[in-house]
């Protein structure tokens, strides 16, 4: 959902009652919604949002103001109840523009408040570039143009794989020709590090660093933290294992951490390819004590196994293993393409242990 009359830059629309409707707009909407059962939401005061034509200022109502709220997402979705509500209070409501977007059927619905008057109309964008429609009918809007841009890239969050990974560096690419942003760098490292490509993902993810950073350098925040650890993930792949550590410590530097203990994984890797081992065991012997997510827990009891098989203590490596396989099934596709772990299979192989995963 996108608002451009008032502009918010958060999903959603908020549109302001008329002041001389602020004493009656409770009980008629509370009527309403109890007669005809609305699962629409009831108006709010004391929003407070950022306006994205004053530079991140933050729009805050006076104690009187009295604001109806059409979340983003509504599970009950736009149909004809919330037309006939907008039609229904029109007259008690600023001017307003808004509009509902629907990336998958290729639709824009477009919600008007003028003069008290309610308009509504649904555009087809055929092509499925709903971001063209906004550059056509807002030319001179490049903040709107760049809030949408980001956020149809960002919608790519969490499904980035290394069969669709371009697409999502397309979409950030977009966005980033209108403003610098450091998650859409993040967003490109990502994807670069699902594709495969650790050099463009570290070159990235540094961006993004950097452009985080560039109002106040001394900034260490949880983003930050965020960031060296993908940093430190990434020198690992391309075995630069000090500077990972180096990073991944930076990252562990940050406080709080919410319980989130994948730096110090990324630096007890490190070690353990340095064959610093005793340290290494000591990163996930830490993790074992303070995390509770059940993958921090699972890839340090794998990698304590690859430490012992280093050492050639199979019996304790055997042992991890089954109780991070336990943990995550992922990890016996990955033991079984691991070189670490290469010693411990052949050693293992005439014994028919580990063979029920491995085979």
């Amino acid at each position: 959902m996108t608002q451009v009359k008032l502009q918010f830059h958060k999903p959603g629309a908020v549109i302001k009652v008329k002041s001389a409707f602020e004493k009656t707009i409770h009980e008629e909407f509370t009527h309403y919604k109890n007669k005809d059962n609305t699962s629409l939401q009831f108006p709010i005061s004391h929003v407070n949002c950022p306006n994205i034509n004053e530079s991140g200022s933050k729009f805050i109502p006076t104690s009187n103001e009295i604001y109806f709220v059409v979340a983003s997402g509504s599970k009950y979705g736009f149909g004809d109840e919330l037309n006939n509500v907008l039609h229904r209070f029109s007259h008690q409501l600023e001017d307003t523009l808004f509009f509902i977007e629907d990336e998958y059927d290729c639709y824009i619905k477009r919600y008007e408040i003028k003069n008290g008057k309610f308009h509504y109309e649904t555009v087809v964008k055929e092509n499925g570039d709903l971001a063209d429609y906004f550059t056509e009918a807002f030319p001179d809007d490049k903040q709107l143009h760049f809030n949408l841009l980001r956020y149809y890239a960002l919608e790519w969050q969490g499904i980035i794989s290394s069969i669709n990974f371009q697409e999502p560096i397309k979409a950030a690419n977009r966005a980033l020709k209108l403003a610098d942003d450091w998650l859409l760098h993040y967003l490109k490292g990502t994807a670069y590090e699902a594709g495969r490509n650790s050099e463009k993902a570290l070159s990235q993810f540094k961006r993004a660093l950097n452009v985080k950073r560039k109002e106040n350098p001394k900034l260490n925040d949880s983003d930050c933290r965020i960031i060296y650890h993908a940093i430190s993930v990434c020198l690992n792949k391309i075995n630069q294992f000090e500077q990972a550590i180096s990073i991944a410590e930076k990252a562990m530097a940050i406080i709080p951490s919410w319980g989130d203990y994948t730096p110090t994984e990324s630096k007890g890797y490190a070690l353990m390819q340095l064959k610093r081992y005793e340290e290494a065991i000591e990163c996930f012997d830490e993790i074992l004590k303070h995390s509770l997510k059940r993958r921090d827990i699972a890839y340090a009891l794998y990698n304590k196994a690859c430490v012992f098989t280093f050492l050639k203590q199979y019996d304790e490596a055997v042992a991890l293993l089954y109780a991070s396989f336990h943990m995550e099934k992922e990890l016996v596709n990955e033991a079984r393409h691991d070189e670490a772990l290469f010693p411990l299979i052949n050693e293992l192989q005439d014994k028919n242990i580990l063979t029920t995963y491995l085979r």
